[in-house]
């Protein structure tokens, strides 16, 4: 069977290898993880991935994204004449996803193991499960997100130690204490902020870029902030600008807008000042989340955190 990860802005699919140890399986683009994006190009021709966040951009009212957010309530919406649900649509990514993984190892697997987050409740695991059903896969699993990344770490074969995992995903970021023991897993901590996320560095990184454009051109950029194909440009200049801000120190690229053109350069430092209010929350909420563990054992104290999701290589 594969583990599907059906994350908020990013899902990904591994399996277990012939070595016993857990192996991501590359999408039809070759890569790790998957944009959880559908583009409803036309009735006939749904689109899943990289070319659905793509389209997404450039044509929102066709484009989905972000639907793990409304997953366990009664969200409706229409694309090209059908109504969806918040499980049929994700069906369409997991089955992408399995469907990308058969073809990568010539396989037919249908039964998979689903990760959710750990501030899911009943109505929310059991809709993930739904869409699972829809996709015409066997889901033999859910599995929590934050006990999924200890059992990746192989706690099975360490002594007993208290764990939090920050997880700081596209869309949302939560945080779980948990005590592990020879395997077994007992969750004391649950917190976090279901709208806090990736995203928000995106956007300020765009605000960043558009206020230095603007700033390098003068008056004349007046309202380019409204011109739909300019903040396209920008807003995937932007994403690719702070993932390289992990590992570089100043990034540099080039915008223009119509006869108007301006090098900008964005270093780290004003990268991290523009988003330290982001991170003092997800340090809040990691604090809490221990506090309240504590109050139910006021001995605990964390042997270990494990930085889980994408948006967590920034910290």
């Amino acid at each position: 069977s594969y583990g599907v990860d059906l994350g908020t802005t990013y899902s990904a699919v591994a399996r277990i290898n012939e070595q016993q140890m857990a192996e991501i399986i590359n999408n039809f683009e070759g890569d790790p993880t998957t944009p959880s994006a559908i583009f409803f190009e036309s009735a006939d021709n749904v689109i899943v991935g990289a070319e659905a966040k793509r389209g997404a951009l450039a044509d929102p009212d066709n484009s989905c994204m972000l639907i793990k957010r409304e997953m366990g309530t009664d969200y409706k919406v229409e694309y090209q004449g059908a109504a969806y649900s918040p499980e049929s649509l994700s069906a369409l990514i997991l089955r992408a996803m399995v469907d990308a993984a058969n073809d990568e190892k010539g396989q037919g697997i249908d039964q998979v193991v689903i990760t959710v987050p750990a501030y899911f409740g009943t109505q929310e695991r059991e809709a993930t499960r739904q869409a699972g059903q829809i996709a015409k896969l066997d889901v033999v699993g859910i599995v929590t997100e934050p006990v999924a990344a200890a059992l990746s770490i192989g706690i099975r074969n360490e002594g007993a130690q208290t764990i939090m995992v920050y997880d700081l995903g596209g869309g949302t970021f939560d945080t779980t204490v948990m005590k592990v023991d020879s395997g077994k897993v007992e969750v004391v901590g649950i917190d976090g902020n279901r709208t806090l996320g990736g995203a928000d560095w995106d956007e300020a990184m765009v605000q960043l870029l558009l206020d230095r454009f603007q700033s390098e051109v003068g008056a004349e950029a007046d309202g380019c902030e409204f011109d739909e194909e300019f903040m396209l440009d920008l807003r995937l200049k932007a994403e690719d600008l702070k993932k390289s801000l992990t590992r570089r120190e100043s990034m540099q690229d080039r915008l223009s807008w119509g006869a108007l053109k301006a090098s900008i350069t964005v270093t780290r430092e004003e990268f991290e000042a523009a988003t330290a209010h982001l991170v003092d929350q997800t340090v809040e909420i990691a604090e809490r989340t221990v506090s309240d563990a504590q109050k139910k054992d006021p001995e605990l104290s964390v042997d270990r955190v494990l930085l889980v999701g994408g948006s967590s290589r920034m910290m």
